[in-house]
């Protein structure tokens, strides 16, 4: 063992062979997160330096530093020799990737029912995951991999049909009665433009004078913020389901034979295409907005996953905002 001091003159014990970052750990996990230098009785000296017994140790710290250095946890560099030093760096680094795989997990689940155009929040997702009881582990696994994108869309699509079909088949005709988009007593209906509701997605219905119903996705903001509140009604989906237009918005590098590659993988998953608009960039990208008939969010999910491994192909999403041209 061997005795060093403070600048104070406190003595610090530390094993034969310390370095002045042994010695800030010793001191507190704070002063060796923060450390970038030391002076050994008043001479700068390097972090690897083996301290001798008797000598004054000052640790140089700064707030600016951001933590610990991986390169102090290689053995051969001789930065670390105590073992409880050694452990508050893995554990400031285990900390650091938590949070990071954490905030890249929100990003990424976000990212996909922003992809999908679904409204729900991250409790809700996680509910499908029984795994995971905590959202943070389920965030965080997101974030390293152990869920993928394509995992996630597959479970939201899948519970985001079982909960329409569910609510068309509990639909009973009430006062008053939940309208069922496949029409309920001939009353006249039709799907909003505005938000394109795909069979599937959360609905309500809206009075329009003269034109009977008109159905829009829950989250439209034409119906969220509406003046008139009293016109909005429940409505569910019917039974059995119908093909819906819905717009998709498709981003590439532009290249011969893309928008062949495009519409030939919407044919071939049995898709009947019903517009299609494209608008090449100077930056040489080019931006596709196709109108498909679909019919089912989970269809929907589907197509975008594959689409997306199309060759030059870098976002494909959900256009859910009413966008008719693709303009940037």
């Amino acid at each position: 063992m061997i005795y060093v001091f403070t600048p104070k003159g406190d003595v610090i014990e530390l094993p034969a062979g310390a370095t002045p970052i042994d010695f800030a750990y010793r001191i507190h996990t704070e002063v060796g997160h923060q450390c970038i230098g030391a002076k050994v009785n008043g001479q700068i000296v390097p972090l690897n330096y083996k301290l001798q017994n008797r000598q004054v140790v000052q640790i140089i710290t700064s707030k600016s530093r951001t933590g610990p250095s991986r390169d102090w946890l290689i053995p051969s560099n001789g930065y670390v020799t105590t073992a409880s030093a050694r452990e508050k760096i893995r554990q400031w680094f285990r900390k650091q990737e938590r949070e990071e795989n954490i905030a890249h997990g929100r990003h990424l689940l976000e990212q996909e029912l922003r992809r999908l155009g679904i409204d729900m929040k991250p409790e809700e997702v996680l509910k499908l995951f029984p795994r995971y009881q905590k959202l943070e582990d389920f965030l965080a696994a997101i974030g390293y991999g152990a869920i993928t994108p394509q995992q996630l869309a597959a479970r939201i699509a899948e519970h985001e049909d079982q909960k329409a079909r569910a609510a068309a088949a509990t639909a009973t005709p009430t006062v008053p009665p939940p309208l069922q988009v496949t029409g309920l007593r001939d009353l006249l209906t039709r799907l909003a433009n505005c938000c394109k509701p795909v069979y599937g997605d959360p609905i309500v219905g809206f009075i329009t004078r003269g034109r009977g119903i008109t159905v829009h996705r829950a989250d439209c903001p034409n119906v969220l913020h509406t003046s008139e509140p009293e016109r909005i009604i429940p409505v569910s989906w019917g039974e059995t389901p119908q093909h819906y237009p819905v717009t998709i918005r498709i981003e590439a590098w532009d290249r011969v034979g893309l928008l062949r590659d495009v519409t030939t993988l919407v044919a071939d998953e049995g898709l009947n295409a019903l517009s299609v608009l494209t608008n090449v960039h100077d930056d040489r990208t080019v931006t596709i907005l196709m109108t498909l008939e679909v019919a089912s969010v989970q269809q929907l999910s589907r197509v975008l996953q594959k689409l997306e491994q199309v060759k030059d192909v870098y976002d494909v999403r959900r256009v859910t905002n009413g966008e008719t041209a693709p303009t940037r």
